[in-house]
């Protein structure tokens, strides 16, 4: 659930906030030298929920309320898309001109697909009920996305078109899709924990049963994938077993994104950011927001973007304080 902030709070009409540092109380750690982590820009009629970019010039945000950003690597401006009212909450694409973005309209009840094709968003209607949280895809332009109360599609960009897909495996409420990038392996995680589809056989091929939702999964490479969820939930993917890791079991953690095997970030409630150095997970000790953080994307150790709202919008940077 998103974050709570005091009635009275008072922020900018989509105002920018000037990238200022980290309290000087941040942990003297690997990643509080030469980069920091600020508040970037809040909005008070914006509210963020995923993040993902085709380059680091080309970044897209979608969130409640039919928030859609785009970056421009000097500024976020807002962009209009057919479905006002949506929550977005995924957002994936395959290039500049092919990006997607699921969610729901009618509060819940109709699944929204939108597609960007540089110039303009359409949109795609399924005849289905429930919602869409998540989108992932691959490099050929196919793509899946899945959310509630199992809702699994498939897209194949030759003939164009959104197909559902059957079964439940252990995943009874999905909230996160990946695909890997040089595997076979879909990997969806939800309410009870991990299923693994395989897209040459077009079917589940291996379930992992956690006993927590976890409600994010992505990674870098078929033997290094992190999936994150409620009560401090952690698990790491080496091509042969998952390796779970409980850390503070007060923070729900949201999203995950790593630019190495030993960098790696989370986020999650009350504003929380847990960096991995390769051997241990390390909380931020001071986090520019008290907001809940849902979405993280970069492209590169010193350039990442993470997302989120409780009351108003709020968008985070991670980025160099000084050198290259």
């Amino acid at each position: 659930t998103d974050a709570t902030v005091d009635d009275d709070a008072t922020v900018g009409d989509d105002a920018t906030v000037g990238d200022a540092t980290v309290g000087s109380d941040a942990a003297p750690d690997a990643f509080s030298g030469s980069a920091s982590w600020s508040e970037f820009q809040i909005f008070d009629t914006r509210l963020p929920i995923d993040v993902w970019g085709a380059s680091a010039d080309d970044v897209w945000i979608v969130g409640d309320l039919g928030t859609v950003l785009r970056w421009n690597g000097t500024a976020w401006a807002p962009v209009d898309q057919p479905e006002a009212g949506a929550r977005l909450t995924g957002v994936w694409g395959h290039a500049a001109d092919h990006v997607w973005a699921v969610g729901s309209i009618e509060s819940g009840q109709n699944p929204s697909m939108l597609r960007w094709n540089g110039t303009s968003w359409g949109s795609q209607v399924t005849a289905v009920d429930g919602s869409l949280t998540s989108v992932w895809g691959s490099a050929a332009g196919d793509a899946w996305a899945v959310g509630y109360p199992f809702n699994f599609f498939g897209y194949e960009s030759a003939p164009d078109e959104w197909s559902p897909i059957p079964g439940q495996d252990v995943v009874y409420v999905p909230d996160g899709v990946w695909a890997s990038p040089d595997t076979d392996d879909l990997w969806i995680v939800g309410n009870q924990g991990i299923s693994r589809w395989r897209q040459s056989d077009n079917a589940y091929v291996e379930s992992f049963a956690t006993g927590l939702h976890l409600r994010a999964i992505w990674g870098r490479a078929g033997d290094d994938v992190w999936a994150t969820g409620v009560a401090g939930t952690v698990m790491h993917w080496d091509g042969a077993a998952w390796e779970t890791t409980q850390l503070d079991t007060g923070v729900d953690f949201n999203a995950v994104w790593a630019s190495a095997a030993d960098d790696a970030w989370a986020v999650g409630s009350g504003g929380a950011i847990i960096h991995w150095d390769g051997e241990l997970w390390t909380p931020l000790a001071s986090s520019p927001t008290t907001i809940e953080l849902t979405g993280i994307w970069g492209f590169g150790a010193h350039d990442i973007w993470a997302v989120g709202h409780g009351g108003y919008g709020v968008i985070l940077r991670y980025a160099a304080t000084e050198g290259p």
